[in-house]
């Protein structure tokens, strides 16, 4: 794989001490070797200048949906309940190609941005195509395929329950730490009402078994809580508690609006709380607690979440809503901007079990690092406040370069390895395919 010197840069570490240092970062095969105020360029073999460049940890984006980024803009200005309505339908009239696509188009614009590590939600039927995407592109991933097997959930989506914990399990197999890529899994539930009790139970085994987490959606919107109260006779939360699926770290998008009696399930079961603060605004479905979890000692990361609602895939348009969402709520002072950077790298990291090998720049940690431009909205430029001018500063398009996993990925703003405006075509092609196949099944009106 070779060697790699980013020279000259200003490092932001978020290692535990948060150093920040003028210096150099030395890259072997896939690992940091050395981080250093100045190391000699014989010891690689690129070498990449960093002069006036920011040099951070990638970001690790915990909740997103690669099968629906070929829906961007198609259900604006919805009500969540609403917008499902339309996206579901259209997501069930994918094939293989065009979840490729997706997941594809999805990681070539997160890349860009400076995300190296994201967690999928899977779809029922083309994971391995979510999973190839990940392998081709490079970036790493946490993937699974998600469960939705109950008689709520509709004709056009449903599946066998023994099905699905079959291929659930047959997708752990083959692509879980596979040597060949950058993935491991976790298990997806889409929402308590999409999966049967037998399926829980099923999928309780397999974490367990193979000692992965479960990822999914809970107390998102209003709507969606009393119908759930309705159908359970209890929240989503606790209903997966009652039913043990805490035990393997959980993750759950959203938790807006929870309980006392919540709140203390997610902290008591190391509950990690994946925060997606445009989607959350965008379908008005409320202001997560999130100072008063990082006051309970509640591991908080952030995600995108997915196109067809949020409309773009930028970490840094995330991290600057996310302090500015609980400042109306809490004050000018909550949510400092060294606190709200973290949830996006270090604290990301720990949500997926990953915090020892990635999150912060350090010696023996993989190499997943981010270059960042100064630009003229980030003109004047002062160390002191680093954290400041990354939260309220900087964008995704001030990406120069990104590297996962030791691979340069993105080099000068330019998405490396495969052709972007070829992609581009092909996914518009597949969007007008899905739509087509949707129109015939009755299923989207156009």
């Amino acid at each position: 794989m070779g060697s790699i010197l980013i020279k000259n840069g200003y490092i932001v570490t978020m290692n535990e001490s948060l150093d920040t240092l003028y210096g150099d970062i030395l890259i072997e095969n896939d690992k940091i070797k050395k981080l250093e105020s100045c190391i000699d360029s014989s010891e690689a073999d690129v070498v990449i200048s960093a002069k006036d460049k920011i040099v951070m940890p990638g970001f690790i984006q915990t909740h997103v949906h690669l099968c629906q980024t070929l829906f961007r803009n198609m259900a604006n200005d919805l009500e969540l309940m609403d917008w499902l309505n339309i996206i579901m339908p259209l997501e069930s009239c994918h094939d293989s190609e065009t979840a490729y696509i997706s997941a594809k188009l999805a990681i070539a614009e997160m890349l860009r941005f400076g995300t190296t590590t994201i967690n999928d939600m899977g779809t029922v039927g083309f994971a391995d195509a979510a999973a190839q995407a990940v392998k081709d592109t490079g970036i790493r991933a946490q993937l699974g395929r998600t469960i939705m097997d109950s008689e709520w959930t509709p004709e056009y989506l449903r599946h066998d329950t023994e099905k699905g914990l079959q291929e659930t399990e047959d997708f752990i197999k083959k692509w879980h730490n596979n040597p060949s890529c950058n993935i491991t899994c976790g298990i997806p539930i889409r929402w308590v009402l999409n999966i049967s009790d037998p399926s829980i139970i099923g999928v309780g085994e397999i974490a367990r078994k193979y000692n992965i987490p479960i990822h999914t959606h809970a107390n998102e919107n209003i709507q969606e809580c009393e119908v759930i109260l309705q159908e359970k006779g209890m929240s989503t939360i606790e209903y997966f508690y009652k039913f043990g699926l805490m035990e393997n770290k959980m993750q759950i998008a959203h938790c807006i609006w929870v309980s006392e009696q919540e709140k203390k399930i997610i902290k008591e079961n190391n509950v990690s709380v994946l925060h997606c603060p445009s989607c959350n605004l965008k379908a008005a479905s409320g202001i997560a607690p999130i100072t008063e979890y990082l006051r309970e000692g509640i591991n908080i990361s952030i995600g995108c979440d997915t196109a067809a609602c949020n409309d773009n895939l930028d970490q840094f348009i995330e991290m600057k809503l996310a302090a500015l969402m609980q400042k109306v709520n809490r004050g000018a002072t909550s949510m400092p901007a060294q606190q709200t950077f973290a949830l996006a790298n270090i604290e990301g990291a720990r949500a997926l079990n990953l915090e020892k090998r990635i999150g912060s720049l350090e010696v023996g940690k993989q190499a997943d690092i981010v270059i960042l431009n100064r630009n003229l909205w980030s003109t004047p430029f002062h160390d002191h406040k680093i954290y400041s001018a990354l939260i309220y500063s900087f964008n995704g398009r001030d990406v120069d370069t990104t590297i996962v996993n030791g691979k340069i990925l993105v080099r000068e703003g330019k998405v490396t390895g495969f052709d972007i405006h070829e992609l581009v075509k092909d996914a518009e092609a597949a969007i007008k395919r899905v739509t087509e196949r949707a129109i015939k099944k009755g299923l989207y009106r156009g």
